[in-house]
């Protein structure tokens, strides 16, 4: 009954859908020339044979599968692999590190009509769904073609306290999937809660995913450009967080003369806003998507560039993983730095990777700042002391990359089940 009224608010809602994408289009939040795909309709053709497809919301979910599906390509060599998310951003992220035979869509609103013509089009062969976006008409719809699979499920205790008021309906979603892949203990026991006969935590994939890249040249010319001066990094910014670095800078400044930090916001498109803002008050900046140079004076290398993390954790040796310092977020993966061999630093707003940094601050790999005035406190004695600065660097190094073999397990496990029928393809 749940799902015939969401269906038929969504037919009744079918202009205002279309005007909605359009609206979103004229503020940049949509692809240009690629915004009728959130209609399912696509330019590309379905590639002949065996096709995987992937779903992330955005960039982190993205990034945690593409290990998976470079062993699958090891497996099927002949498969293509059909990588759907929601954001712009996550678009420019994979555009440069796609694996072969694979290829990105954003993937439709969940409207009936839209579904079916995107499945009707793609007609994939088994289903890989991330993390936490569970929308009803895709799920559905798609578990009647083929298998469906939850990698690193997750139930945060809020939409966790939605779903068990619609208990029937949920179960009935959840079981949907052949598999679920639980991202954490907590989030198994809540899956349990629903009685779906095949849930299983094996550990969070996202210690499986593998070093971001850069460019070694990249790396040379920015080592070079900075001149050994001292530096940290605060990546991931959001709206209300880009302050209370510039604060920290200030502080900085006060011990450490020629002290640079790199700001990384998370949505590049404010870039030419916060640049406004900064220098308004007194700070000046360099901006890298307009190849400007580091002068003796800068005080803010803002990367409004997408997908080089990889280089600026290969540069900075402290991170501050933003979108932790302020409530409603829930903070960002610091597996990335942490394989990069970048000293990690986080607000206490970790609600999106809690389970991950219990790990790390455990074992006494990560510093939590409980508040932000203390950013400047925390980053101060990294920058001065570079013994204390490594030994944070070895434990969370030594953590990220104990736990690679959960890949194997989640393999292990998909192949045992039977799901995947086609074990010749």
């Amino acid at each position: 009954m749940i799902l015939f009224f969401y269906r038929f608010t969504l037919y009744l809602l079918t202009p205002f859908l279309k005007l909605w994408i359009y609206y979103r289009l004229l503020r940049k939040k949509e692809h240009p020339t690629r915004f009728r795909e959130r209609l399912g309709k696509s330019r590309l053709k379905r590639p002949d044979g065996l096709l995987f497809w992937f779903h992330g919301a955005s960039n982190g979910e993205c990034l945690s599968f593409l290990s998976l599906i470079k062993r699958y390509q090891t497996k099927y060599p002949n498969a293509h692999f059909l990588i759907t998310s929601q954001t712009l951003t996550s678009c420019e992220l994979l555009q440069s590190r796609l694996p072969k035979h694979s290829f990105h869509q954003f993937l439709p609103l969940d409207h009936p009509c839209f579904v079916k013509r995107f499945l009707n089009h793609w007609s994939p062969d088994y289903i890989f769904w991330t993390e936490s976006e569970l929308w009803p008409n895709l799920i559905f719809k798609a578990s009647e073609r083929t298998p469906l699979i939850l990698l690193n499920g997750r139930f945060s205790k809020k939409s966790f306290e939605w779903w068990k008021k619609i208990p029937d309906a949920t179960k009935s979603l959840l079981n949907c999937f052949s598999l679920i892949f639980a991202g954490s203990q907590k989030d198994q026991e809540r899956f349990q809660f629903f009685n779906h006969p095949h849930v299983h935590f094996l550990g969070n994939l996202k210690f499986a995913g593998r070093p971001l890249e850069a460019n070694p040249s990249k790396v040379r010319e920015l080592k070079s450009a900075l001149k050994n001066r001292p530096i940290w990094t605060a990546t991931c910014t959001h709206p209300g967080e880009e302050d209370f670095i510039l604060k920290a800078h200030t502080a900085l400044k006060k011990s450490l003369k020629n002290v640079i930090t790199i700001l990384v916001p998370r949505h590049p498109h404010r870039a030419d806003k916060l640049r406004q803002e900064w220098e308004s008050k007194g700070f000046k900046v360099s901006q890298r998507s307009l190849n400007e140079p580091i002068r003796a004076n800068t005080d803010i290398l803002l990367f409004d560039t997408t997908g080089e993390l990889g280089l600026i954790y290969r540069v900075c040796p402290i991170t501050l993983i933003c979108g932790s310092l302020i409530e409603g977020i829930g903070g960002h993966n610091p597996l990335e730095s942490a394989n990069l061999k970048s000293a990690i630093c986080t607000g206490p707003y970790i609600k999106n990777n809690q389970e991950i940094y219990a790990i790390f601050q455990k074992e006494q790999a990560c510093k939590m700042i409980q508040n932000p005035k203390d950013i400047a406190r925390t980053i101060l004695p990294l920058l001065e002391n570079t013994k204390e600065r490594n030994a944070l660097i070895k434990k969370s190094f030594t953590l990220a990359n104990d736990q690679h073999h959960i890949l194997d397990k989640i393999i292990q496990s998909i192949a045992s089940s039977g799901v995947f029928h086609n074990e010749g393809a």
